[in-house]
């Protein structure tokens, strides 16, 4: 808003200039008046004009003082009015006095104030119009030193009037310009506002007294704080700790920050007493520059949740752990037998010692092939890349073939598999790749961790699909340990599962084919009693014959 127009909407101003007007108009009705009764004799004074000049000042006073709205069109009457009766009350009634040119250099400067160079002209042409009608009505009267005085008042107060309409303008401009700073920096803060709270990483910016300045939601939800941060000191609310549980001083670290700088070993520990990993970016901030300067203007913290970072980066490093440890044992043992059997070969040509060494290094070449297939499963899955290639299976054809896949291993070992099916199965639609390499883990887990007994594979109806189990009489598994066996690397801490080779791969890579296949895993089992993992399989008849995951 310009400053012409704030003279128009501002209370406090409308009500001096009304009460200015009233008072002025007021005591220049009762100069007329008092002229028209003698008390202030005043020679050539035409005291006819007396009383219609009072009436008119007292009126404009009036009027000037109650009609609402103040309005600049009403103001701009207002004073073409006060011209007209001034120019009257000096012709006609009191002449020129230092009062006269008080009264017309305030009204020319009210003009300029309100209106602007243009109407204040209209002022400064009546004082001149004033005078010259004065000296018309007098000449009679007229000399050298009056004509001299009257053209010294008229100058005075009209450079008087310029020079105040010149400051005016001056301050006029300045107040625009410093309007026009405040709005654009008013701008420039919103934006750099939204732009801060656009951002998905919490962001605060303190001062040089670690006191906050500026903040974004993102922030408020990495602290878990519901409230604003704004004034509040850093140290306040934000309480890390190190990875021995250990507080850390906030404001050590981010003084200490001579240059940006980034630590991803904090942690915070919310209300509920659950802990976050916490990245932490100190930046120190330098509002101009400074030669050899020691101190910063403040700094800007970034701030974000790497829980799940942290995790994957732990669990990365285990599976290089895991995996490491379980190649290098079959490679090891391949590699002996390898060269044991060349060994024999050699010197005593023994073939039932080097069918021996040769049947262990392919039991272990078997070995490392299943790992292989295992991770590669497990990295198409996870990468969403593998393909349901829907096809009609025979459940009663799909459980023979897989009893008779496994009978030669369970024989070995002395175990019988035997089968278990429902009457008048029909056949129902579903990748048979991934459903014969589910249930593939689950018989040879039941195998290598069944001694004695039978493993028993089967098959019932559902309405929405098949329900396959299979069943053993094996070593069992703990009710804690029930709850951890689809994770990925985990292995029993019992030490018969311990004697069986196993990379605890197989059940997470069954879990994430049972999802892609929309089916349903569970487990029941007792300690020396033995397990049975079933899975229903739905019919994906009505689905598309090929899917991405």
């Amino acid at each position: 808003m310009d400053a012409e127009n704030w003279l128009f909407v501002n209370k406090r101003v409308v009500t001096t200039i009304r009460s200015c007007g009233l008072l002025v108009s007021t005591v220049l009705a009762g100069l007329t008046v008092a002229v028209y009764y003698d008390w202030i004799h005043l020679q050539g004074a035409l005291q006819a004009l007396c009383w219609p000049l009072a009436i008119g000042f007292v009126l404009l006073g009036v009027t000037q003082a109650v009609w609402n709205p103040y309005t600049r069109r009403k103001a701009l009457w207002y004073v073409y009015l006060y011209c007209m009766l001034g120019m009257l009350l000096n012709v006609f009634i009191v002449g020129f006095s230092s009062m006269a040119w008080l009264g017309w250099l305030m009204l020319i400067v009210g003009m300029n104030v309100y209106f602007g160079r243009r109407v204040a002209s209209v002022g400064i042409a009546a004082v001149l119009l004033s005078i010259v009608g004065w000296l018309a009505r007098n000449q009679h009267d007229v000399n050298a030193t009056l004509v001299t005085d009257l053209l010294g008042g008229a100058v005075m107060v009209v450079a008087a009037a310029i020079m105040v309409m010149a400051i005016w303008e001056f301050a006029r401009d300045s107040v625009r310009n410093l309007q026009e700073s405040s709005t654009r920096e008013q701008f420039e803060h919103e934006q750099l506002t939204s732009l801060i709270n656009s951002m998905a990483d919490g962001v605060i910016a303190i001062d040089a007294s670690m006191d906050v300045v500026l903040y974004n939601a993102a922030a408020l939800d990495v602290l878990d704080i519901n409230g604003s941060l704004e004034g509040r000191a850093l140290r306040e609310f934000m309480k890390p700790i190190n990875a021995e549980g250990q507080p850390v001083d906030i404001t050590k670290i981010v003084r200490a920050a001579k240059l940006p700088t980034i630590n991803r070993d904090l942690r915070m520990r919310y209300g509920d007493g659950s802990t976050i990993n916490l990245y932490l970016a100190v930046a120190p901030v330098h509002l101009q520059y400074r030669r050899n300067a020691r101190s910063t203007d403040g700094f800007v913290l970034m701030v974000r949740d790497i829980t799940r970072e942290k995790s994957l980066e732990e669990e990365r490093n285990e599976f290089i752990s895991v995996v490491s440890h379980e190649l290098r044992t079959p490679i090891a043992i391949t590699e002996g037998n390898i060269s044991n059997a060349r060994f024999v070969t050699e010197k005593t040509g023994d073939m039932t010692q080097v069918k021996s060494a040769l049947d262990a290094a392919h039991e272990q070449v078997v070995f490392l092939a299943g790992l292989v297939n295992d991770l590669s499963t497990l990295s198409r899955a996870e990468r969403g890349v593998l393909e349901v290639e829907v096809e009609p299976i025979d459940p009663n054809k799909f459980v023979q073939e897989l009893a008779q896949e496994y009978a030669d291993e369970a024989h070995a070992k002395g175990l019988k598999i035997k089968t278990e099916l429902a009457p008048h199965l029909k056949p129902f639609h579903s990748s048979k790749l991934y459903s014969h390499e589910v249930l593939q883990n689950f018989v040879t887990n039941a195998i290598k961790y069944t001694e004695k007994g039978t493993v028993t594979i089967g098959a019932m109806p559902d309405p929405r699909g098949i329900r396959f189990h299979v069943s053993d009489t094996g070593i069992g598994i703990s009710k804690p340990d029930q709850e951890k066996i689809f994770d990925k690397f985990f292995r029993s801490e019992d030490y018969r599962t311990r004697q069986n080779n196993g990379t605890g791969l197989g059940l997470y890579v069954t879990i994430k084919l049972a999802r892609i296949l929309h089916a349903e895993v569970s487990v029941k089992s007792e300690l020396n009693k033995g397990s049975t993992f079933s899975i229903f399989i739905p019919n994906l008849a009505e689905r598309p014959k090929t899917s991405r995951h």
